[in-house]
């Protein structure tokens, strides 16, 4: 009898699993999740313009239909949920051959067009685009950090010619 007795207090000791994990809950900060807790969750980051941004121990929370949440994602493990910046959208412009605006996404707002006296045949400088310049240390190409921020690069020399112009026709 103490044989089976010392036996079940062996196999519950096994089976029960106290371990935690931790979880991300902000972009620099991990929290130790509850007892036999195995799942974080966070933004799923695959959707553009994600309103979700909580962070945390479990699963995602459930809508009164129990359904998950839009936009949380859930992962199985410690610190599963690494933090990662939100995907947002903007527009920037494409200059070449004509203005057009177009839409962009990233981690950040970059837009990139022409240096302001580039007078070169590069197509890819002349049209800009979204992001940064493809090279950072490209002399002819200017990064700017605003939506729709790369059409002042090439409005400002004609901008100059055309006030020079109407100041001397006066």
């Amino acid at each position: 009898m103490i044989k089976i007795a010392a036996f079940l207090l062996l196999v519950t000791a096994v089976v029960a699993d106290n371990s935690t994990i931790t979880c991300v809950t902000k972009k620099d900060t991990t929290a130790e999740c509850g007892v036999n807790v195995t799942q974080c969750h966070g933004p799923d980051n695959s959707i553009v313009d994600n309103a979700y941004t909580d962070y945390g121990c479990g699963p995602c929370d459930k809508n009164k239909d129990n359904t998950t949440v839009t936009g949380c994602a859930e992962c199985t493990g410690a610190d599963c949920n690494t933090y990662k910046d939100p995907t947002i959208s903007f527009k920037c412009y494409n200059l070449y051959p004509t203005k057009t605006e177009i839409n962009c996404t990233g981690t950040a707002v970059h837009c990139h067009g022409p240096a302001k006296n580039y007078n070169g045949d590069n197509n890819v400088t002349r049209a800009g685009g979204c992001g940064p310049c493809p090279n950072a240390t490209d002399s002819d190409c200017l990064t700017c950090n605003k939506e729709k921020c790369n059409s002042a690069f090439v409005m400002a020399p004609l901008l100059t010619v055309l006030l020079s112009l109407a100041f001397w026709l006066q």
